[in-house]
């Protein structure tokens, strides 16, 4: 991303990336430490016979490894333009940092660049920050504090603006954030708030920012961070959180329906989930962390029935980030190693 605070060199931590491909074929079986995973209409598949370049081919590392600031929270990431990956995450100084790959070749990764801290500088980040771009030249950022509280800026036509404060549904927010994109180009924003319940925000380029929805929660309150995504053209929001008994829990809005009671997905979770949309399908992708430290995901097309939860190997800690890339059907998914 342009216009960021300053940059710094990249020690050696690293995060993994796979990357979904609905156009290549694939063959074999995937692995997080070789090249990139495909996914070719039904399954992820590993791609090692050099037929096709890997997306991500990191200082001359193996694919799947980004230099970090070093990880202490989660990710957001976002894809702006054709092709390419904005990456944000905090690191151990509680600061935000981000990175971008511009879609082009291996090696093409931005250093991470420093962000200014909210409130001229006065909160640390904690958390996973949460990003969403609304089109090429705007990206917004949103991110919980250190005291509790949301914040949010944008990045607009080459410049950022401060940090604005979001008063939390009951004072404070008990998890970090989640956005979507809505159809007039506003957003949503999602929280757990002080009753562990999900509470949702959203801001209309027309009338400016609503009131706090109280989205209710599963049974046992809501006990990971949520994450939301909409589909078709945006009719539909989607609203996932991992719930008392550690299975995800799906919630869902149309205009011509309302809200879905809240309904189990399954699963025992160690993590908060990560969904994303297709661009030109409108499939939903919804990842999350295993019992054994795995990578699950599993999909609902449009219109059709979620499929079973599948295993992509690895060993991770924290909550995944998922993005869909603007130009086509391909989907990354982004987790921490449990080495940083």
């Amino acid at each position: 991303a342009a216009a960021l605070i300053a940059s710094t060199t990249r020690p050696s931590t690293r995060a993994h990336v796979a990357s979904i491909r609905n156009t290549l074929r694939a063959r074999g079986n995937f692995s997080w430490t070789d090249t990139h995973a495909v996914y070719n209409g039904s399954q992820f598949n590993y791609v090692g016979d050099g037929s096709h370049e890997p997306l991500l081919n990191i200082d001359d590392e193996s694919t799947f490894q980004v230099r970090s600031p070093g990880f202490i929270g989660g990710m957001g990431a976002a894809s702006y333009s054709n092709g390419t990956v904005d990456i944000y995450a905090r690191g151990h100084d509680f600061r935000l940092w981000s990175t971008t790959y511009n879609g082009h070749a291996p090696n093409e990764w931005d250093s991470w660049n420093e962000h200014a801290r909210p409130n001229n500088n006065a909160v640390q980040v904690t958390g996973m920050p949460a990003v969403i771009s609304r089109e090429a030249i705007a990206r917004d950022v949103f991110v919980r504090g250190t005291d509790n509280q949301l914040y949010f800026r944008n990045y607009y036509n080459g410049t950022w603006s401060s940090w604005f404060w979001i008063q939390g549904p009951q004072g404070t927010i008990t998890s970090s954030p989640a956005a979507t994109v809505r159809p007039d180009y506003g957003f949503d924003v999602v929280v757990r708030g002080e009753d562990n319940n999900i509470w949702q925000k959203t801001y209309a380029n027309s009338t400016g920012w609503s009131v706090w929805k109280n989205l209710g929660a599963p049974p046992g309150g809501a006990t990971s961070r949520p994450t939301t995504t909409t589909r078709l053209n945006q009719q539909f929001v989607d609203v996932f959180v991992r719930g008392g008994d550690n299975a995800i829990w799906h919630r869902a809005y149309t205009a011509s329906s309302g809200w879905t009671p809240w309904v189990s997905l399954g699963g025992v979770s160690l993590s908060g989930p990560a969904a994303v949309t297709t661009n030109s399908t409108s499939k939903i992708f919804l990842f999350t962390r295993g019992t054994d430290n795995a990578m699950y995901y599993r999909t609902l097309p449009l219109y059709s029935a979620w499929t079973p939860w599948q295993s992509l190997g690895g060993v991770t800690k924290g909550d995944p980030a998922g993005v869909a890339i603007k130009g086509g059907d391909t989907v990354d998914v982004y987790a921490v190693r449990t080495d940083d």
